[in-house]
């Protein structure tokens, strides 16, 4: 399909909005209204191009890494500033640039020279491409420099200290302001159909040619970016084939493809680099997906064979995975082929995420990544419903996995009967987590006693009731698992109750108190009744008059006076956690860590009054509450849907 065509696609809505934004202006002259309707209401609808405003609903931030040392990003070249501070060890350079105000580092790289470079190795560190002038500038000069790299007599290095020896990640994500101000100059209305095809045209040029083959010929040379390690995809347009090639022979060893589309059938043609063997990556996202908008039901391409080869060639090197579904509603099976003799085998795989409904066409393909020696594991154990059952007999064929440490069992299926034989196998598990919330009859029947009977070395468990509430049935059951060090638990609550619970601190603290090893406890999504005859009208916000921490009687009142005074002048909420958090800390002599509405807390330990012993209290490590989504599912193993890079 043209380039061309997918951008009609793409942005063919302009007159809609157009006529949108008139529809909005006349309302607001009708009405008389001071209040101001923003326009445009979101950057996913800006000028209809949703794919490359992916990155605002989805993006993520890139962690910034250590910067370079700086005989690293100098080469060979000898330094030629006589500033103290450059004359230091390397070592210890390295340690004093990380701690540097950005300001003061834009006025250390106006010092000279060296100095600049030195400020280079940590400001250009992350390289985000956004489509801003900026980011054209920055493809250009690294171009020049890869010219002058390529010169006869320069050695591989270039006359000055260069940018692209900085660089180490690369995060794609086109900003629609951006795409805009570069190719929109009048409104779709000012334009003719003949006009508008024109820009379109030129659009794509723009992007695929030049800006996408900028980067595209920057990658394909490991002299342009010598330190890259990390390309972090998020732009939602169609990539060649040639782009593909491009990356299986740059530097990159750690790949995030989130949302790139699909229009064809291919494979990537083997790098061939001299003394390396295939494509050597370390860690891999794949989030392949169909061009949106289609005007006709074309059955989208499959992306199996691109995914495939991308795997064949990294597969002595990959030491963990992500490989998501594409597009609700895009059926795409999944196939290394039938050939047992060309199936690849992943020596290195330790982690392993199958988010989403990933479809294998066979059996084989499956089993070549489930024979991984995995550490952590994170799928459903079912298909789909009217797939083949190819995915269930591939996880009961398979059993025990001796390796494998973390299981994150997504019950992606829920009407679906759900076997217990892989589970069972892995009998020796230290990390169980299940999502989404489970049915109570499941967990009470059938996975809870089998915990507490086979599995003897489990130490975290996470559990999500679909119930209101958690029954004492099953935090009894819960407490015969005697080797647990950490837990987790939710439940949906009662409908209307934006999925909080009210959690029974008093039966929870009955039940688990035999846990003798218990050290991090977790609530999520807890709530709390106000104090109102209504006993059933609970919401996170309104919680009950527990006696405030800190009463007179309470000897921690001498003990840690600051924190005492700092306390009580906080909201009620926080100083009613602060109580039930004290209270576990009695029942549970080795608790270290806390999450109880929405608050995280440390239990510390210290001397009584008077020499009567030590005394446990709670410290929060924040005075509000916080959503501690990704410090919870990496805790609890929820957090291989996002691999780290």
């Amino acid at each position: 399909m043209p380039i061309s065509a997918v951008l009609q696609d793409l942005y063919g809505p302009l007159a809609d909005l157009d006529l949108e934004k008139r529809r909005i202006d006349q309302l607001q002259r009708s009405r008389g209204s001071d209040r101001k309707i923003t326009w445009p209401p979101s950057d996913t609808g800006l000028l209809g191009v949703a794919n490359l405003t992916r990155g605002f609903v989805f993006g993520r931030t890139v962690e910034r890494p250590l910067p370079l040392s700086f005989d690293r990003v100098m080469e060979t070249r000898a330094t030629t500033s006589t500033a103290t501070l450059l004359n230091l060890p390397v070592e210890l350079l390295t340690l004093i640039v990380r701690h540097i105000e950005p300001s003061a580092l834009a006025n250390l790289a106006l010092v000279s020279r060296d100095c600049r470079q030195l400020a280079r190795s940590r400001q250009f560190a992350v390289l985000h491409l956004d489509y801003s002038n900026r980011s054209f500038q920055l493809l250009s000069l690294l171009c020049r420099e890869l010219k002058e790299r390529a010169l006869p007599g320069s050695n591989g290095l270039t006359s000055l200290p260069s940018l692209g020896v900085c660089i180490q990640r690369i995060v794609v994500l086109t900003s629609s302001v951006f795409f805009k101000s570069a190719h929109l100059r009048r409104t779709s209305l000012e334009l003719t159909e003949t006009q508008k095809y024109d820009w379109l045209c030129r659009a794509s040029e723009v992007y695929h040619d030049f800006y996408l083959g900028q980067l595209g010929r920057l990658l394909s040379d490991s002299r342009a970016l010598p330190h890259l390690s990390l390309l972090d995809w998020q732009d939602g347009v169609i990539l060649p084939k040639s782009f593909y090639d491009s990356l299986a022979r740059s530097n990159v060893r750690d790949l995030r493809l989130f949302g790139p589309l699909v229009d064809g059938v291919f494979s990537i043609d083997p790098p061939n680099i001299p003394g390396v063997k295939g494509w050597p990556l370390r860690n891999l996202h794949i989030n392949l997906q169909k061009p949106p908008g289609r005007k006709t039901p074309t059955k989208p391409k499959s992306t199996s064979a691109l995914c495939a080869s991308i795997l064949r060639q990294c597969s002595e090197t990959l030491e963990s995975l992500m490989w998501q579904t594409a597009s609700a509603g895009f059926t795409d099976p999944q196939s290394f082929g039938t050939d047992p003799s060309k199936m690849p085998c992943f020596p290195k795989l330790r982690r392993l995420s199958l988010a989403g409904n990933v479809i294998f066409a066979d059996s084989a393909t499956l089993n070549a990544l489930l024979h991984a020696p995995l550490r952590v594991l994170f799928t459903n154990t079912e298909s789909a419903p009217g797939a083949n059952t190819s995915k269930e007999i591939c996880f009961r064929e398979r059993g025990c996995i001796r390796t494998l440490e973390t299981f994150v069992w997504n019950f992606a299926h829920l009407e679906k009967p759900h076997s217990m034989d892989f589970l069972q196998a892995n009998s020796h598990l230290f990390k169980l987590s299940l999502c989404p919330p489970i049915r109570g009859e499941l967990l009470e029947d059938k996975l809870l006693p089998l915990l507490s009977q086979k599995f003897l070395s489990l130490k975290s468990l996470d559990l999500t009731w679909r119930e209101a509430s958690i029954p004492d049935s099953a935090l009894e059951k819960i407490g015969t698992i005697r080797s647990l060090e950490q837990i987790q638990l939710s439940a949906l609550g009662k409908p209307g109750s934006r999925n909080y619970w009210l959690v029974d601190h008093e039966a929870v603290r009955e039940h688990l108190s035999i846990l003798p090893r218990l050290t991090r406890i977790s609530f999520r999504q807890d709530a709390y009744r106000k104090m109102s005859p209504d006993k059933e009208n609970a919401t996170e916000s309104n919680h009950p008059s527990i006696p405030a921490f800190g009463e007179p009687e309470d000897p921690l009142r001498d003990v840690v006076p600051e924190m005492h005074a700092k306390l009580l002048s906080k909201p009620g909420h926080l100083l009613n956690m602060l109580n039930e958090a004290n209270e576990y800390s009695e029942v549970f002599p080795r608790l270290e860590w806390i999450y109880i509405g929405r608050i995280q807390m440390t239990i510390k330990t210290t001397e009584g009054v008077s020499g009567e012993g030590q005394l446990k209290y709670a410290v929060p490590v924040s005075n509000y509450r916080q959503d501690c989504t990704g410090l919870l599912n990496e805790m609890f193993g929820a957090g291989t849907t996002e691999l780290e890079m």
